[in-house]
């Protein structure tokens, strides 16, 4: 839920990989507010982050986070990027897998908030 009069309940989303062993890979988090003014919905971003397990191969690069309008009557939070992992010697190497990121968030003007992950 969000209101049309001030910003103070926050919403928050995240989802964290692991491996077979439980081990975290990376984790995923995005949080903050819903607003509509009986116009538009506008979401604004309290914190988020992507960041890799304390001990894990992956990296993240090409990160990204933040509100957008989708519609009159919707708007997203989200955090995305790319996470990878590879063999690399003085910056050269293979990448043996890369993942594309998103975790978001999405509020309706009815006040229903939804959260999605994109894992690809």
């Amino acid at each position: 839920m969000f209101s049309t009069e001030n910003l103070d309940y926050v919403n928050c989303c995240s989802y964290t990989a692991k491996n077979w062993t439980g081990l975290t890979l990376w984790k995923a988090y995005v949080s903050g507010w819903f607003t509509y003014n009986g116009t538009k919905v506008t979401a604004k971003e309290d914190y988020s982050y992507l960041k890799r397990g304390n001990v894990s191969v992956w990296n993240i690069s090409m990160l990204k986070s933040g509100g957008k309008s989708i519609s009159t009557k919707t708007a997203e939070l989200y955090v995305q990027g790319n996470a990878s992992w590879g063999y690399y010697i003085a910056g050269q190497g293979i990448t043996m897998q890369e993942k594309f990121v998103k975790v978001y968030l999405r509020g309706d003007s009815k006040g229903n908030v939804y959260k999605y992950r994109t894992i690809k």
